[in-house]
């Protein structure tokens, strides 16, 4: 096999190669205009690419989420703080109905031990402890949710419904004063 050098790379190509395999270039003027006439007629053709998959052309990127109106955004990632401050109000906006039959139950217990337990013995000591542990177990379940909130919830995908949120809030509003009503007889 007969080779030659690249006059542009200094590589070792074939004798009869027309383009230099390591950097690109043509090696004589005849295959250089064959080249740009294939690429102009490329160009010229209509973009009609019937033997394309279809399906391709609706994939979205990796990393990538098709919003609830037809825009594609980052998938969001991290904290999310509106899941934080809002708890089981935006986990209910986004259709997950257990976060707030949990928060119902939790609101409850806490009445329950609140004033069933602390105010009926006058011991300000349970009354203390309650409200430590409920506060710190608060801001635990609460810090959960806003690190969970973009893995379990189809934040952005779906259409907030606030609706959902605001029977959301009534349910948890309705549940102390249930709580109250129960235990201060």
């Amino acid at each position: 096999m007969e080779t030659k050098f690249c006059p542009f790379c200094g590589e070792t190509i074939n004798k009869d190669a027309i383009k230099c395999r390591f950097c690109g270039s043509f090696l004589n003027e005849e295959a250089k205009n064959q080249a740009i006439e294939q690429t102009s007629n490329q160009k010229n053709m209509p973009n009609n690419f019937s033997h394309q998959n279809q399906a391709n052309n609706n994939e979205i990127p990796l990393g990538f989420i098709k919003t609830w109106d037809g825009e594609i955004i980052r998938k969001p990632r991290g904290f999310n703080f509106w899941a934080f401050l809002f708890g089981p109000l935006y986990y209910t906006g986004y259709g997950n109905l257990l976060y707030i039959s949990l928060s119902t139950i939790t609101t409850c217990l806490f009445c329950w031990y609140f004033f069933g337990v602390g105010i009926k013995n006058n011991n300000i000591e349970i009354l203390d402890t309650v409200c430590m542990i409920y506060t710190i177990s608060l801001l635990v379940v609460r810090s959960i949710a806003g690190v969970m909130a973009n893995k379990v919830l189809p934040v952005k995908t779906v259409k907030f419904s606030f609706i959902y949120a605001i029977s959301a809030f009534l349910i948890l509003l309705v549940s102390y004063f249930i709580s109250l009503r129960i235990f201060l007889l």
